[in-house]
Formats: structure tokens, sequence, C-alpha cells
């Protein structure tokens, strides 16, 4: 099955999920061949676009501190013009 497109370095390989804001798909990290959940948002449009971004990736940067066996791991999160992304073990 050939990838759909790549983004912040991860193929998308397929979606797994979705909801009102954006997608979850089942990626593959390019540099390393990680396997990942990578979530996909869309930022909202206009002037509150960039304090929602930072607000997600705070709220990553909490979720990656994280470790308990029954916690979903948060490997990478990022930016990437009108998307916000989050790299998380897959379950």
């Amino acid at each position: 099955m050939q990838p759909l497109v790549t983004l912040a370095g991860y193929r998308l390989l397929r979606q797994i999920g979705h909801g009102a804001t954006g997608a979850v798909h089942l990626a593959e990290q390019e540099a390393t061949q990680r396997v990942v959940a990578l979530k996909v948002v869309a930022l909202p449009a206009g002037p509150t676009r960039a304090a929602a971004g930072t607000q997600f990736l705070e709220a990553a940067s909490a979720a990656g501190r994280l470790q308990h066996p029954h916690i979903v791991r948060v490997y990478e999160a990022g930016l990437l013009g009108d998307v916000a992304w989050l790299a998380m073990e897959p379950v």
C-alpha cells in the first residue's frame, strides 16, 4: 500500500480515526521507521490560531512527561502551518 502523504517527517499510512477538528493516522517516522499514531488537528483561523497552537504544544509537553503503563506515550509534537500534530504510541 502506498503512503498517502508525508507530514513533519512521518509517512501517513492510513486513517484510523477522526473527530470534529482532526484525524488520527497510523504513520511511520521516516528517520527511525517507528510506527506511531499521528494526531493531526486543524487550528482555528484568525487571531486565536497562535494561542491555540501554543496551548496545544503546552498540553503535548505535559503529556510527554507522563510515564505510566496505562498512559499512551507521547513522542513528539509540532505545528506546521494551520495544523498541529502529535506523534504517540499506537494502541
